[in-house]
C-alpha cells in the first residue's frame, strides 16, 4: 500500500523586521509599509511604529475621517460659510479691557513639558527585581511569551539588575530554540520594559544568562522558582 503524505495547511510566517520566523501559537500583527501590507511578531511590534508603518485598520479609519473632513470643508466653502473663530478674550479680561472679545489675535500657546513618571529606584538588589518583575508583568509581554511556552515549554528565566546601569534590570528569557532579552527602566515608567535583543541559539547568551533565577507560569508571568 502506498503511503500516505499528511500535508499542514500551516505556511511559516516571516517577521518583516527581524527575520524570524513565527513559531506556533505566536499571532503576527499586520502593518502597511510603503504601500504593502507586512507581518511583523508582536516583539517587533513598537519598532513598526517607531519606524511610522501603520497597523492594518488605523489607515482605513484615518482615511475615512480625512473624506468626510473635507466634505465638509467643501460644503462650508459652497455655501460661502466662513470659519468660525474662537474669541481670544473672556470675562474679567474683557471686562478690564472695556469690551468683549475685540482683539482677535490668537492667543499665544504655552509649549508643555513632556511628563515623565520617575519613580526612586531602589538600591536594594531584590527589591530592585522585584520592581522589575511587576513592571514586566503588568506590561503586554507576558501574553506574548505564553504564546511561546505553549509551544516551545517552560523556559530559563534569568533577572540580574545591570552592572553597569543602576536604574536597569535584565530579564533574559530561553528556550531551546529562542531567546529574548528585555531591559527594564526602573526610573522611567513610561520607558516601561524595552526589548533589546532576540536570537534563535543558546551558545549567544551569556553564562550569566543561562542560570535560573526565576520561573514563568503558564499565563507568560514571571514568577518565583520553584
Amino acid at each position: 500500500m502506498k503511503p500516505r503524505q499528511i500535508i499542514t495547511a500551516h505556511e511559516p510566517i516571516v517577521c518583516e523586521i527581524c527575520r524570524r520566523t513565527l513559531l506556533r501559537g505566536e499571532t503576527p500583527v499586520g502593518f502597511i509599509a510603503d504601500g504593502r501590507t507586512v507581518k511583523v511578531c508582536e516583539l517587533c511590534e513598537p519598532r513598526a511604529v517607531h519606524e511610522g508603518w501603520i497597523r492594518e485598520g488605523v489607515a482605513d479609519n484615518t482615511q475615512v475621517a480625512v473624506r468626510r473632513r473635507d466634505r465638509k470643508s467643501l460644503l462650508r466653502r459652497f455655501r460661502g460659510e466662513a470659519p468660525s473663530r474662537r474669541p481670544v478674550g473672556s470675562g474679567a479680561y474683557d471686562d478690564a479691557r472695556g469690551g468683549s472679545g475685540g482683539d482677535d489675535r490668537p492667543a499665544k500657546s504655552i509649549p508643555s513639558t513632556p511628563r515623565r513618571d520617575v519613580h526612586g529606584v531602589p538600591t536594594n538588589v531584590e527589591l530592585k527585581i522585584e520592581r522589575a518583575i511587576e513592571m514586566f508583568n503588568a506590561s503586554g509581554l507576558p501574553h506574548r511569551m505564553a504564546g511561546i511556552t505553549k509551544s516551545l515549554g517552560a523556559p530559563v528565566v534569568a533577572v540580574r539588575p545591570s552592572a553597569t546601569e543602576g536604574v536597569i534590570v535584565r530579564i533574559t528569557i530561553a528556550w531551546e530554540l529562542a531567546w529574548y532579552r528585555f531591559d527594564v527602566d526602573l526610573g522611567d515608567a513610561e520607558a516601561g520594559v524595552k526589548p533589546v535583543a532576540r536570537g534563535s541559539e543558546l551558545r549567544e547568551l551569556d553564562e550569566s544568562e543561562m542560570q535560573p533565577t526565576n520561573a514563568m507560569d503558564e499565563d507568560g508571568m514571571i514568577v518565583a522558582a520553584a
